[in-house]
């Protein structure tokens, strides 16, 4: 099999490039994938658990309505599992403290290794932008009087060839990572207010 030519002229920084590409598709898929199972795009889930709080211990969550694997939903089925065992309030702000932050640890998952892929794939086409133009100009120095304009024309193909590939990976990149971002920055306000709201409860502060 016969590799492009344009493959073996960008060099190791664009074959890098490449791997880089395949593990930000795969990690952007990754990411849509698991908002899709969390119900993370519903919104109306924690607006639902905000007008049901007052009744909150009542509700049975083998109910269909309430069997989502959304973040409000699991961090609401773990305050009513609690609360009977604990006899502290401060043990039980903790707790449901903790599971907020655990619930929004697991919705950044991969979300560091798209921010460092976005913010590398531009440095490394510059790496080899550099590259190019050095072999370029070294070239350029190898022949001597007998200049061929094809010598230069190559080096800074690979030059253009590898800076554009950093854009293309970063461009994308970059843009995901903003979008699941400001989706996780939404919903992680939506669950401190409906934490804070249920931390305030009567029921919550008559138990002990």
């Amino acid at each position: 099999m016969n590799i492009p030519d344009w493959l073996m002229q960008g060099g190791w920084c664009l074959w890098l490039l490449i791997a880089l590409s395949v593990i930000s598709l795969s990690l952007i898929f990754y990411k849509l994938i698991s908002f899709s199972k969390l119900g993370i795009n519903l919104h109306s889930e924690y607006q639902f658990w905000l007008d049901t709080l007052p009744t909150v211990d009542k509700i049975s969550f083998s109910d269909r309505h309430i069997r989502s694997n959304h973040p409000a939903t699991r961090l609401m089925r773990f305050c009513v599992q609690i609360l009977p065992s604990v006899i502290d309030k401060q043990i039980l702000e903790d707790k449901v403290t903790l599971k907020a932050e655990q619930e929004v640890v697991q919705l950044k998952q991969g979300m560091r290794a798209l921010e460092v892929i976005s913010a590398l794939a531009p440095l490394i086409g510059l790496l080899g932008t550099v590259l190019g133009m050095i072999d370029a100009f070294h070239n350029l120095q190898q022949a001597g009087t007998k200049v061929d304009p094809a010598i230069l024309s190559g080096g800074i193909s690979q030059a253009l060839l590898t800076t554009a590939a950093g854009l293309i990976v970063a461009i994308p990149t970059t843009a995901a990572w903003h979008f699941f971002d400001n989706l996780i920055t939404q919903h992680s306000a939506a669950m401190e207010r409906l934490l804070t709201d249920y931390l305030s409860l009567p029921s919550t502060r008559l138990a002990f």
